[in-house]
């Protein structure tokens, strides 16, 4: 949490909220209300943050577009 909030030059006192909302969290008990069985979840193997990518890491024209994914382009054109 503290890599994440250092890359994206967040103030302290968003960190420190973070944080304690963190802890708060891994206090916390799992419902089980729903009367479900299903395997234990490892939160620490989900991915919580992942940077959005920018625009130089994209293609400059459509000519450098993989044609098989005209189809997708179409359909969105039409529906606008």
């Amino acid at each position: 949490m503290r890599l994440i909030s250092r890359k994206k030059n967040e103030p302290q006192f968003l960190l420190d909220w973070r944080l304690r909302a963190l802890a708060h969290w891994r206090r916390m008990r799992e419902p089980h209300w729903a009367q479900l069985y299903y395997p234990p979840i490892d939160y620490d193997a989900i991915s919580y943050y992942s940077a959005p990518k920018q625009n130089k890491d994209g293609p400059k024209s459509l000519a450098d577009v993989d044609p098989s994914c005209g189809h997708l382009r179409e359909a969105r054109c039409a529906a606008a």
